[in-house]
């Protein structure tokens, strides 16, 4: 059991747990620790604002591309096969357009630009943070794979569940 204590005038984070469990999060917190420390460095006013704003847009909006060489009706319509599943969730609605994506539109790599895509496709709104949405769809259903979101991949429990479990 390891344990590490960070304090920028004040503002104390104390963590105990495994090595790697601290690395990871050090590793995470580390920007903002910089940009806290630059912060408190600061004296003039003006300089202050800067640091505020940069942290503010240090967040960028995501904007995606349109995939125009997909066909998205052979062998089966996109929309027709979306439909059918009756998605209720867009975790689901992730897990649908990577199984069309990988196993009847038989595409070698998937990206965010491709799901994108498919959203537009369908008519479907989008979720707020897309990239989010994808992880979160990783890593709270394992439906996906995305250790590479330049290569998104479904995974056996996502073929399940689109196979099986959505009508």
């Amino acid at each position: 059991m390891s344990r590490v204590k960070i304090d920028i005038p004040n503002k104390l984070m104390e963590i105990e747990g495994e090595e790697s469990f601290i690395r990871e999060i050090y590793d995470k917190s580390r920007p903002l620790f910089v940009l806290l420390n630059h912060a408190e460095s600061l004296t003039n006013k003006k300089e202050t604002v800067i640091v505020k704003s940069q942290r503010k847009t240090g967040s960028l909006k995501e904007s995606y591309s349109i995939v125009k060489n997909i066909d998205f009706n052979e062998p089966q319509s996109l929309k027709t096969f979306f439909t059918s599943k009756k998605p209720r969730s867009a975790l689901e609605k992730n897990a649908i357009f990577v199984y069309y994506l990988d196993k009847i539109a038989m595409l070698k790599s998937i990206s965010l630009n491709h799901i994108y895509t498919c959203y537009k496709e369908v008519g479907e709104k989008m979720p707020q943070a897309l990239k989010q949405s994808l992880a979160d769809t990783a890593s709270k259903k394992g439906w996906i794979d995305t250790k590479s979101m330049a290569n998104i991949k479904i995974t056996l429990k996502g073929e399940s569940l689109v196979e099986h479990e959505l009508s």
